[in-house]
């Protein structure tokens, strides 16, 4: 959660959506879900 508000702290960033080799995921390793973008 810590990279999420690092990133979203920048002024020109509103969200962060994280992908995995180049596509969207559901979870990440089955331990958070990453499924929609993470916003301010």
């Amino acid at each position: 959660e810590q990279i999420i508000q690092s990133l979203t702290d920048l002024e020109t960033v509103d969200s962060v959506q994280f992908l995995l080799d180049g596509k969207k995921a559901e979870t990440l390793m089955g331990h958070m879900s990453i499924a929609d973008p993470f916003t301010k």
